[in-house]
């Protein structure tokens, strides 16, 4: 009888992006509405499920695909840097999203949500786990890739840095009924 097979720590890492990814899904990525009328969300689960219907608006869809690539690539003990560089490089694509297309019209995008953080947690922690993939080949030679684990947890704290402080920032500089719309409602970490 063979011994287990345990997990190295690029694959704990790799789970625990798929962990935030999967977390990023019933929650709320961005908040569409101009403050007047209708206001509603968009959550994770309906863009990973709609977001492929519109690829000219926004690629930052796709990165969902070379995620799961890269994911599995990492449990098979492969080094998949090519696949999760694009993941990373298509995912800041989705900032440019600005509104969402609503039959005739459109619904403008207000602000973003905790599942567009997860998400881009998740995508920056695999982006780790692939460096530290190479780091656990243990080889003789440098390889350019091994500085995808310190990019990857950099990236992980400059999101989560920049999260508080536009969050912070666009309810310091709101003007009252601006100030007003951002209490009410609370889960708009910050504005596009």
């Amino acid at each position: 009888m063979s011994s287990p097979r345990w997990l190295t720590g690029s694959q704990k890492m790799a789970l625990a992006a798929l962990v935030l990814w999967c977390c990023s899904l019933p929650l709320n990525v961005f908040y569409m509405g101009s403050g007047e009328g209708e206001n509603s969300w968009g959550l994770g689960l309906a863009v990973l499920l709609l977001g492929w219907i519109a690829p000219w608006e926004s690629l930052g869809w796709s990165a969902n695909i070379f995620f799961f690539w890269s994911f599995f690539r990492i449990l098979a003990r492969k080094t998949p840097a090519v696949s999760i560089l694009l993941a990373v490089l298509l995912a800041f694509d989705s900032f440019r999203l600005d509104c969402i297309p609503n039959g005739h019209s459109a619904q403008v995008i207000y602000g973003y949500g905790w599942g567009m953080l997860l998400w881009f947690l998740a995508i920056f922690l695999l982006l780790a786990a692939v460096g530290k993939r190479y780091r656990e080949l243990d080889e003789e030679e440098w390889d350019w890739r091994q500085w995808l684990l310190p990019a990857g947890l950099t990236l992980c704290g400059l999101a989560l840095a920049s999260t508080l402080y536009f969050a912070v920032h666009d309810r310091m500089i709101a003007s009252p009924s601006e100030a007003e719309r951002l209490a009410n409602i609370r889960q708009v970490l910050f504005k596009r």
